[in-house]
C-alpha cells in the first residue's frame, strides 16, 4: 500500500497524476489498485509487491459462497 504523503509515480510514463485505492477483501487480504491518468496504466500491489490482475480476481473469488468468518 502507498505511504501517506508520498507522491505516487507511474512506472510507465513517470506522471504523478496517479490514484491509489486500497481495498480489503472479504477474507481479510488487502490489495492496492493504482491507475495513471496520463497513460492509463493500471496495476495492483499486495503487501507492497506487484500482483497480476488474475491473481487479485482469484483472491476476491476464493471465499465466495462461504459464510463470513469461516475457514476451509
Amino acid at each position: 500500500m502507498a505511504e501517506r504523503g508520498r507522491a505516487l509515480v507511474c512506472p510507465r510514463c513517470g506522471s504523478k497524476n496517479v490514484i491509489n485505492i486500497n481495498l480489503s477483501l472479504e477474507h481479510g487480504e488487502r490489495v492496492a489498485f493504482y491507475s495513471c491518468h496520463q497513460c492509463d496504466k493500471r496495476w495492483w500491489h499486495k503487501d507492497g509487491a506487484p500482483v497480476d490482475l488474475p491473481d487479485v480476481l482469484e483472491m476476491a473469488r476464493r471465499d465466495k459462497g462461504r459464510p463470513a468468518g469461516t475457514e476451509a
